[in-house]
């Protein structure tokens, strides 16, 4: 029989090289966590069947599931329509939210300086499900932190480092995934003794990619600037909505 846990508490959706990662993160700094999984239907649930009501801060990191012959067994368009329906009804209370979401958000738009307070643009059924999946949380939370990442390299995501570092084709752009699992680690530490704001964040390395050169905001500014009238500069921002 399902029991109920009514502490405030830190739970985390997601289990792949981000989620794993951070779970040794908290586990390092002496943060106890549990781990919950998520379903279009059925919400937020947990594997041991002690459902917790009252969440401090719930981290979401998880990444699109491969199609098969079947199909996919979910979208971005439905997996947070459960999660959604359970805090309107007042079943579930989620007092902080972080969602490690994707500059994917912006894959329709060709030219121009791109910042945290650029309003999604896509052209796929999954970038504008991701871009649907993100309004939903944001309207289920109201402190929710968005983590719109680019393109993720370092020890955990070795395969994309020479193709950031090519960049023959357009400009690049990236950030190690190390770097966001700090991000994410500094954020719940944050919101335990402090709600965060709502916020959309972009996250790069700071740096533009491009025929091999790394190129630096001040040092390079108008090489990027020229740059942006051809391709899509992604810059690392924080937007605050009102």
């Amino acid at each position: 029989m399902e029991t109920v846990k009514n502490k405030p508490s830190i739970v985390l959706v997601g289990k792949g090289r981000i989620g794993l990662a951070l779970s040794e993160e908290l586990t390092a700094n002496g943060l106890n966590f549990q781990h919950a999984r998520i379903d279009c239907l059925k919400g937020l649930f947990f594997p041991d069947d002690d459902f917790i009501s009252s969440i401090q801060v719930l981290v979401i990191c998880i990444s699109a599931r491969q199609k098969s012959k079947q199909g996919p067994s979910w979208s971005w368009h439905q997996i947070f329509e459960g999660l959604s329906a359970q805090i309107a009804a007042g079943k579930l209370v989620v007092q902080n939210l972080i969602f490690v979401s994707s500059t994917r958000v912006y894959e329709a738009i060709d030219k121009q300086i791109v910042n945290a307070k650029t309003s999604p643009k896509t052209h796929s059924e999954g970038g504008e499900g991701l871009a649907v999946a993100e309004n939903i949380l944001l309207r289920a939370v109201n402190n929710t932190y968005i983590m719109r990442c680019s393109g993720l390299y370092g020890d955990l995501y070795p395969v994309y480092t020479p193709i950031l570092l090519s960049g023959k084709e357009k400009a690049r752009f990236g950030i190690d995934a190390a770097e966001v699992v700090s991000k994410l680690a500094q954020l719940v530490k944050s919101a335990i003794y402090q709600d965060l704001q709502k916020t959309i964040a972009l996250l790069t390395d700071t740096f533009v990619y491009y025929e091999g050169a790394c190129l630096n905001w001040e040092k390079d500014f108008s090489q990027i600037k020229k740059l942006s009238r051809t391709f899509r500069i992604l810059q690392d921002s924080v937007y605050l909505p009102k």
